[in-house]
């Protein structure tokens, strides 16, 4: 019976009856040791009646253990992997849990495997996933669970996870609701203990209610301490009650006072972790141990026995079984594991224990570690591939191989997302090696984790450093860090480093010598600096993009993300978007999520130019997800939250787009709240915020904001303060030949030029509208610019007419805000606004996830093809369909396939 916990067990009731009726949730169990946390997960799998119940627990001695908390989380369900799985999934998991072969997969290929395979058995029945102190599971199987979990919608599942706070390592669950376990009430207490040890009197009672603190564990561990006669009922003073030191060394005490040969067992059972007893004895009958050995320790309830498993009552004691045996003793019970181990993954369990025996460097046992480092990769677990080269270069007697280990273990923890790690080994390699080549990659991962974190000067001090070791390796090659620093330069406008780079380049006679300079002078027309026109500028980067067209499906997701940007930038958003797509079907086809979610991020972006505003906001939404799941890449997830912030704005979601402008970092708002203020029609708010970023900011992105900044001063009665600004569109318009650009340039005239040419710059603005790479959101915009003019020049007919058009285009796209001001101008010109409508079209009645759910059924996919393109269980893309049908007025695929969705 559970004392103190009825509101944790009525959420965790109400999660388990949700789940009956196909709706699935994920939870964070949380709270310090010994709170209650597995009583509570324990509660919840005995009250989970009907389901099927998958529990797995992290050990902390396993955490290079690749993929070895999902085997244990999955096993119930080995046998039915291929059946309940298409072949490429299966494959995959396959080749993860070292079963009988399969591709490589990623983390967020194997989490796909798992969501799916969850999903396809909840048909069956529902399902209850465990894991308990998840702060020790593997990272590997970690993020995979976790892209599987946070991705539950209608399947059926529930999934919680166990995680100990405050003397643990931090285990981060973005986008997980956590259900936090605090200490009971004393009510509670009293009752725990009462029924615990009924023996105690009531004084003792209340002593130990008041050391305990409301620590469930605490409160049992004391009694035990009391019934035994040992010290430690005082050992829990109020500063460490909670910790779980005081209740580690509770545990010791009673451990060691069980007989020698118990305490050897329990000391090969917490090293061996798996919880094979088999081998436990096998080990133990080495030093004459029995089963029989064993008994006095499941008399105290310490360990319990189940058929071929031996499990610890609760982690603490595990850790207070091994850390508390001399250093000497546990090397020899690692010996003797290591010379027991039996099975399919002897080689590998083997190898674990003869390190954690190792007294010193053994480069047998490296050369080992470095190979099922190796393995691991193959298997897709790139943390556990990280941390085995690591233990591997700590037990290298010969120093290269040494650093070749701490090299691919840096390499492999940036490929897992571990940055903290990847830089601590790569700065290992920095100051124990004098290997160009070596050092060249060692900066290189240094350098490629900083500029994803903005820290521009850091990326640059790496880029050069990675150049000057890569002169004296592979010279042919040196180019390619040197473009990289003109590169990060020019996104901060730091032009002297950029010339600093291409100098240098140039000095060496660099056969991508040119290359670089055609960025830095790409970087400088744009910009309009150093001397170079925006002419200028944009046929340098035309010309760079001429040399890296062929080359393009050859080059890094790095490269083909900056060539679509490039694209933009020279005005040509169609093609951006043609590439930037393509990026992403490569990044879901291999899972890589940090670079998939940097191509959502850019095609949100996009598309919010071209007025896609519903796929703007999916993609965005999918990109701030995928950017939450990578430790780096806090820039484009920037650009996925200006897109949101946009979008709401449009709508009129005036509190959401606030919400969400609290997301952005006070120095890269400026321009997002201004574009908010517009929407509002607060143009006096909006105008300074724009003259301060035209001023200071990057004019190279001045498409995105200038023409807000020239309505503003138009708008406000300050045309000065938009002169420049119009005068760089105008030069913009002319170098990039553009005709949506030479429309938009022409209408900032217009508004800040009122004379005898304005109405001839409207018609001609509106000439140019509506081909390629055109915003209808600025068409919209430039027919009722035009249609104000009229008005204030009182011809109310024409103005009526285009003030028409206008709100036709802002009702068509869902920018309503748009909308209300062109409605508003409509009645000034005494016409008669229709009806408003909030959604013109059926598809804009969508949720974002209902939207891209509906336009790839529209093209035929099916409910699994199109759950492995969005990282959705089939059973949920049918959720969306089924909601998305009725709002579509349409009942089949046949006719949703005939739907104009965009």
């Amino acid at each position: 019976m559970l004392f103190g916990r009825n509101p944790e067990t009525t959420v965790l009731d109400d999660l388990l009856r949700a789940a009956r009726d196909g709706e699935s949730s994920v939870r964070s169990v949380r709270g310090a040791a010994g709170i209650g946390k597995t009583t509570l997960l324990d509660w919840a799998s005995e009250h989970a009646e009907g389901f099927l119940v998958l529990r797995a627990i992290g050990i902390e001695a396993e955490t290079r253990w690749p993929f070895g908390g999902l085997h244990l989380l999955l096993r119930p369900l080995m046998k039915r992997i291929d059946d309940l799985l298409p072949e490429p999934l299966a494959k995959g998991l396959h080749r993860a849990l070292a079963l009988d072969g399969g591709e490589a997969g990623s983390a967020a290929n194997i989490g796909m495997a798992v969501l799916q395979l969850l999903a396809e058995a909840s048909e069956e029945r529902p399902i209850l996933c465990v894991v308990d102190d998840a702060q020790w599971m593997d990272d590997d199987s970690a993020q995979a669970l976790l892209f599987a979990s946070r991705r539950l919608y209608a399947e059926r599942v529930v999934f919680l996870w166990g995680v100990r706070e405050g003397d643990a390592r931090p285990f981060p669950t973005v986008g997980i609701d956590d259900l936090p376990v605090g200490p009971v009430d004393d009510e509670s207490a009293l009752e725990l203990l009462s029924a615990a040890s009924p023996g105690l009197n009531e004084s003792v009672r209340r002593h130990i209610v008041r050391i305990a603190g409301g620590n469930p564990l605490a409160l049992l561990e004391l009694a035990t301490a009391h019934r035994e006669g040992r010290a430690g009922v005082d050992g829990f003073t109020s500063a460490a009650r909670h910790s779980a030191t005081s209740l580690r060394q509770s545990f010791s005490e009673r451990i060691d006072a069980l007989p020698e040969a118990t305490k050897r067992l329990l000391l090969l059972a917490a090293a061996e972790t798996t919880g094979d007893l088999a081998l436990v004895l096998k080990a133990g009958a080495l030093f004459g141990t029995t089963l029989e050995d064993l008994a006095p320790a499941e008399a105290k309830e310490l360990i319990s026995t189940s058929g071929d498993e031996i499990g610890f009552s609760h982690p603490l004691i595990r850790t207070a079984a091994y850390f508390g045996a001399p250093l000497k003793e546990r090397a020899r019970a690692h010996r003797a594991l290591a010379d027991s181990v039996g099975g399919p993954e002897t080689g590998c369990r083997r190898v674990y224990h003869l390190a954690s025996a190792a007294p010193g460097p053994d480069e047998s046992i490296a050369t080992d570690l470095a190979r099922k480092a190796a393995e691991d990769a193959v298997r897709g677990g790139h943390a556990a591939e990280a941390d085995t080269y690591e233990l591997a270069a700590e037990l290298s007697a010969d120093p290269a191989a040494k650093v070749e280990r701490l090299l691919l273990g840096a390499e492999a923890a940036h490929k897992a997302g571990q940055s903290a790690q990847a830089l601590k080994l790569s700065e290992s390699v920095v100051h124990s090696s004098n290997d160009p080549a070596m050092l060249h990659r060692a900066h290189q991962v240094q350098a490629v984790i900083a500029n994803w974190n903005g820290d521009k000067d850091a990326s640059a001090r790496h880029w050069f450093r990675s150049f000057e070791q890569q002169m004296l390796h592979d010279p042919a090659s040196a180019g390619y860090p040197l473009f990289n620093v003109v590169e990060t330069a020019i996104q901060h406008g730091d032009f002297a480093l950029a010339r600093s780079a291409t100098e240098r380049g140039e000095e060496h006679g660099l056969e991508h010598a040119p290359w670089v300079r055609l960025l830095l002078r790409g970087g400088l027309g744009l910009n309009r600096s150093g001397g170079v026109t925006l002419a200028e500028g944009v046929s340098a980067v035309r010309e760079l993009m001429g040399l890296h067209e062929p080359l393009s499906r050859e080059q890094t997701a790095h490269s083909r993300l900056t060539y679509a940007w490039w694209c933009f930038l020279t005005g040509d958003p169609s093609r951006a978007y043609d590439h930037v797509r393509e990026v992403e079907a490569d990044c879901r086809d291999s899972g890589g999520n940090g670079y998939l979610a940097w191509a959502l991020a850019t095609r949100a972006a996009i598309e919010f130019h071209c007025a896609y505003y519903a796929e703007a906001e999916a993609h965005a939404q999918e990109a701030t997800v995928l950017a939450a799941e990578v430790s780096d890449g806090l820039w484009f997830q920037r650009t996925a939250v200006n897109v949101l912030t946009q979008t709401a704005a449009l709508r009129g979601d005036f509190a959401e787009a606030r919400r969400l402008l609290e997301e952005i970092p006070a120095d890269a708002s400026a321009t997002v709240e201004a574009f908010v203020l517009g929407c509002e029609q607060r143009w006096d708010e909006a105008l300074p915020l724009l003259s301060k970023v035209h001023r200071s900011h990057l004019t190279m992105y001045a498409i995105n904001f200038l023409p807000t900044l020239i309505e503003a001063a138009a708008r406000t009665g300050k045309p000065e303060e938009a002169a420049e600004a119009s005068d760089y569109l105008a030069a913009y318009a002319e170098a990039t030949g553009e005709d949506w650009v030479r429309a938009v340039s022409l209408r900032s005239r217009a508004l800040l030029e009122e004379d005898a040419d304005t109405e001839g710059l409207f018609t001609e603005a509106l000439d140019l509208h509506g081909g390629r790479g055109d915003s209808p959101l600025d068409h919209g915009l430039t027919h009722l610019a035009y249609g104000e003019w009229l008005r204030r020049v009182r011809r109310g007919n024409d103005a009526k007419e285009q003030i028409a058009l206008a709100l036709d285009r802002f009702d068509r796209i869902g920018a309503e805000t748009a909308a209300q001001r062109a409605r508003a101008e409509l009645r000034a010109a005494g016409g008669r606004a229709p009806a408003v409508r909030r959604k013109s079209t059926a598809a804009q009645n969508l949720t974002p996830q209902e939207f891209q759910v509906a336009k790839l059924a529209a093209t035929g996919l099916t409910n699994r093809e199109i759950g492995s393109q969005l990282y959705l269980s089939p059973r949920t893309v049918g959720y969306h369909l089924y909601k998305a049908y009725p709002k579509l007025g349409v009942k089949t695929r046949t006719e949703l396939a005939h739907l104009e969705l965009g």
